[in-house]
């Protein structure tokens, strides 16, 4: 039971509520409140999309729960893993807006939630990469439909190679 209690943290500390923390943690260092904001929109759509894609392609949780309506019908369902997708968003993010300064802070974070969710059988691991490979998808996308950041991601880029 403590062993997991570790995990059940790990897991409701990236809970919608407690998106405020990275959210915060963003503006802190950069303060620049496009950065943040486009940070909101990202994980807005990250939630967006898994929610319709887990309402659409129902799978059953590792331990399967009970449904009777549209909203228990998405908390039953399992995959993709939105703690995942969101934190694995918040990590890419990181890689533009910190480099790798802070990055592997949010890397590590990932890694974590990502764990708990299979220790807690919430998911199985299809899932959590089922979360990583939307979250990417999303980023790129919204990245390049925005133009945002690729100057800075470049010029860093270029800096590693010449080094």
């Amino acid at each position: 039971m403590k062993k997991n209690l570790f995990w059940k943290v790990i897991t409701q500390m990236w809970s919608v509520f407690f998106m405020i923390v990275p959210v915060s943690i963003f503006f802190f260092f950069t303060k620049n409140y496009s950065i943040t904001a486009h940070l909101i929109i990202l994980l807005i759509l990250t939630d967006w999309a898994a929610s319709f894609i887990k309402l659409v392609f129902f799978v059953d949780r590792p331990e399967k729960m009970p449904y009777k309506n549209i909203i228990q019908r998405l908390l039953a369902s399992s995959f993709p893993s939105i703690h995942s997708s969101r934190t694995f968003s918040i990590f890419l993010y990181s890689l533009i807006i910190f480099w790798f300064f802070y990055s592997w802070i949010f890397f590590i974070y990932f890694l974590l939630v990502a764990l708990s969710r299979i220790i807690l059988k919430k998911h199985f691991l299809h899932d959590v990469l089922g979360g990583i490979a939307l979250s990417t998808l999303i980023f790129v996308v919204y990245i390049n439909y925005f133009q945002l950041y690729w100057e800075i991601w470049i010029s860093h880029v270029i800096k590693i190679l010449w080094l």
